[in-house]
């Protein structure tokens, strides 16, 4: 299914008896939506299924080492003797102040010493054993601030730039027994050294509140999450997602991309779905797949039993499942096997008391057939450190559970946030207004393709989130138009 050619946007037009959130809708052209295929209609049986494990993933996660400048036929070649300790996920300052090598000036508005190990190049290494029983290995980094290089036993694999995903290498041929990974981080560029705002921020896709006009002049460096070793199934699926048809009767859409071979493949789907915050009846699925190119697309639908509602704070009980899928190749061959947890429940917008005005957008929101007025607040990045520790989260999060908060605006002047977060918007009944990293016309400036791929694999990354509740553009644009703004928001 294509997605039509629209022309967007390039000024507000109101149109009589329309709101903005009609004319936006139909300018950006969203889709195809996964859903809008014909659906194949399964039944659920008490119980769970059997699930395979999976391909094996190795976490290098932990103590790597961490050195400044240098030639890279030097780095390449063992030459770490000014090495220090530093941790992954991590970043450059929380290394140095760890190891006594800067004070800890968070409690700093503004700080321009915090700046210079920014403007600085790191390298990082770390070594790991082959993985066992492992084929068609990929190298992935779910995310590194901001732009690098990656050698793998002296291989240069490529480089990246962007904070909020990637990269990720094909590794097979260059595995050994020992391993030695090394990871080279440009530093920020200097647009008016010396000056207290770096602007340099609008010429990447990065969080960018710590470049000094805001709460720190500290902009991160680092690896700031996991970093891993995973092995290929001989059928992957490419991130599976759930959606609630009809929150009432329990009915649910389930859209599986497998991907598999050249030439023919077939094998068995199996799902158990099972409470996961609550007590209740597990339930599971079957089907028979077959494939004859690289890619198969499913789309699902069955009823949940005596559904329990996932409700935001003070409206009810953030009740959770918890999807457990497996594909099995015919064969003999690698199986794939993935779980997350869902809710089952539906956030829509409704126009305002009245009917649509042509300069309102639909700001009523509807969650689980019932309308609701929300009480929120907006969501900073935690720590330019980039100490994003679930406990963390946690000691925020609770609190504005307790303060009966019911929706974070997660900031476009931040970043789209860590599973942890999150998983406990989910549990605490919190909705999240995701906003993506533009802030005040930067997406004019930002390369669109560092854009796109933020956004892509975001989306696919946190789409399941019973909290997720909207996605928009970004903070303080006064021109919200063109390519970037329709596929951020479209």
């Amino acid at each position: 299914m294509k997605k039509a050619k629209c022309k967007g946007l390039t000024e507000t037009k109101l149109v009589p008896g329309k709101s903005m959130d009609q004319i936006d809708r139909a300018s950006y052209c969203a889709g195809p939506e996964p859903m809008a295929s014909r659906a194949t209609r399964l039944t659920l049986r008490t119980g769970l299924a059997d699930h395979p494990s999976g391909a094996q993933a190795l976490a290098l996660d932990g103590t790597w080492q961490m050195a400044e400048a240098g030639e890279e036929c030097a780095r390449l070649a063992g030459g770490w003797s000014d090495a220090i300790p530093a941790q992954v996920p991590g970043s450059v300052h929380a290394a140095l102040v760890a190891a006594g090598k800067m004070p800890d000036r968070r409690s700093v508005a503004i700080s321009r010493s915090s700046r210079r190990p920014a403007t600085k190049t790191w390298w990082l290494r770390t070594t790991f054993r082959r993985p066992p029983g492992a084929h068609g290995e990929r190298l992935v980094f779910d995310g590194v601030c901001n732009r690098c290089s990656v050698w793998l036993n002296g291989v240069r694999l490529g480089g990246h730039e962007g904070m909020f995903g990637g990269p990720s290498f094909n590794v097979a041929r260059h595995l050994r027994d020992e391993n030695t990974l090394v990871v080279k981080l440009d530093p920020i560029p200097e647009r008016e050294p010396g000056k207290v705002a770096n602007e340099s921020w609008r010429q990447t896709v990065v969080f960018n509140n710590v470049y000094g006009w805001h709460y720190s002049q500290c902009p991160s460096l680092g690896i700031w999450r996991s970093v891993r070793v995973e092995g290929a199934p001989a059928v992957r699926m490419d991130h599976p997602f759930i959606a609630t048809r009809d929150a009432n009767t329990g009915a649910m859409d389930l859209a599986v991309a497998l991907e598999g071979g050249a030439g023919k493949w077939s094998g068995g789907l199996a799902g158990t779905i099972q409470p996961d915050n609550f007590k209740g009846t597990p339930h599971r699925f079957s089907a028979r797949v077959k494939g004859a190119a690289t890619r198969r697309d499913l789309h699902l639908r069955f009823r949940i039993p005596k559904p329990q509602l996932w409700w935001p704070n003070d409206m009810g009980a953030p009740n959770l499942y918890r999807l457990t899928l497996s594909f099995t190749p015919d064969g003999g061959g690698q199986a794939d096997t993935q779980s997350f947890s869902f809710g089952i429940r539906t956030i829509a917008m409704a126009p305002l008391p009245g009917g649509p005005r042509p300069d309102k957008f639909n700001w009523t929101f509807v969650v689980n057939g019932k309308p609701m007025f929300v009480k929120g607040t907006g969501w900073c990045t935690m720590d330019p450190l980039m100490d994003f520790r679930r406990e963390r989260y946690d000691r925020f999060l609770s609190l504005a559970r307790d303060q009966h908060c019911q929706m974070i605006r997660a900031w476009g002047s931040g970043m789209p946030e860590t599973d942890d977060f999150y998983d406990l918007c989910d549990r605490y009944g919190i909705m999240v207004m995701q906003e993506w990293p533009t802030a005040w016309n930067s997406h004019v400036t930002q390369p669109y393709a560092m854009l796109e791929e933020t956004v892509r694999l975001n989306t696919l990354r946190i789409r399941n989130r019973a909290s997720l509740a909207i996605y928009t553009g970004g903070n303080e644009s006064g021109k919200p138009f063109g390519r970037a703004i329709d596929m951020m928001d479209g």
